[in-house]
């Protein structure tokens, strides 16, 4: 069962996260799970734009005890809810705003994506977003890119008073916003750029060893083989389910696989599916 500690704050700031930190230290209630996120949320929500936190609730769980601050303004409701996690055994901000009868294309705010950076260089996540609500009486929307995970929702329903949380959509007014994991070149590839993609996946996907094994790889065939394609041309790379494509933004002439199964990373050219070797 979880114990739920609420506190009432005048602000989202660094001190106000590390004296409850302290507070639930002192009633023996700060457990491992719930440390590490009240200190992911106290590097990362303070620098929120003031006027998103203005209108937010903050939720950290732990393993048994959830936290919630509500702003001393906002103790009636916010249209904001941000909550610390613990998913894979990293902290994720769950983001959750609350729009009215229908989402609307001004409703989708860039400081609602603040701090995140989108997997999609060809056409980022806002912009998809924007688009989507754009088509339609959109009633909910949650878009979810690389470790962002951001829900737009009604409010309350006018028949039966059920919160956002509860209210039940259907499939027709709801949609799931997943981006692709494109990562783009700006001319050619070469050993400098792969590097950087390498230090954007490592920093973004730590957890996503296979991936970066495929970098790895690719950079070996980048120096080793001869004649590697330096240009237009679209690296695919697999590995544990997920994918990640580096393109070319001058064109896909041919499709490069490259995939971590049991054995180690094995590149194949997509026109014939021959592998490349030395």
């Amino acid at each position: 069962m979880t114990h739920e500690q609420q506190y009432i704050v005048e602000k989202f700031n660094l001190e106000t996260i590390l004296s409850i930190k302290y507070q639930l230290m002192k009633d023996q209630l700060l457990e491992p799970v719930l440390s590490t996120n009240l200190d992911y949320a106290a590097r990362v929500i303070p620098h929120m734009p003031h006027a998103i936190l203005s209108e937010a609730t903050l939720c950290i769980a732990g393993e048994s005890v959830l936290v919630k601050l509500i702003r001393a303004d906002k103790q009636f409701g916010s249209k904001i809810n941000f909550t610390v996690i613990c998913n894979d055994g990293q902290p994720q901000l769950i983001r959750r705003v609350t729009c009215g009868d229908v989402i609307t294309h001004s409703d989708v705010k860039d400081a609602h994506f603040s701090g995140h950076n989108c997997q999609d260089m060809v056409q980022s996540c806002s912009e998809q977003a924007r688009a989507l609500v754009s088509k339609g009486n959109r009633k909910m929307l949650h878009i979810i890119c690389n470790s962002l995970s951001l829900t737009y929702s009604t409010g309350y329903d006018a028949e039966d008073g059920q919160s956002p949380q509860t209210t039940q959509h259907s499939a027709i007014d709801s949609h799931i916003l997943k981006t692709e994991c494109r990562l783009t070149f700006p001319d050619c590839c070469n050993i400098e750029r792969l590097l950087k993609m390498k230090c954007w996946i490592e920093q973004e996907k730590p957890q996503k060893r296979g991936l970066i094994a495929c970098v790895d790889h690719l950079l070996k065939q980048f120096t080793e083989l001869p004649k590697a394609p330096y240009s237009g041309c679209t690296f695919i790379l697999q590995s544990g389910g997920e994918m990640v494509k580096l393109l070319d933004k001058r064109g896909d002439e041919y499709y490069i696989f490259v995939a971590q199964m049991v054995c180690p990373c094995t590149l194949l050219n997509g026109s014939n599916d021959q592998v490349m070797e030395k």
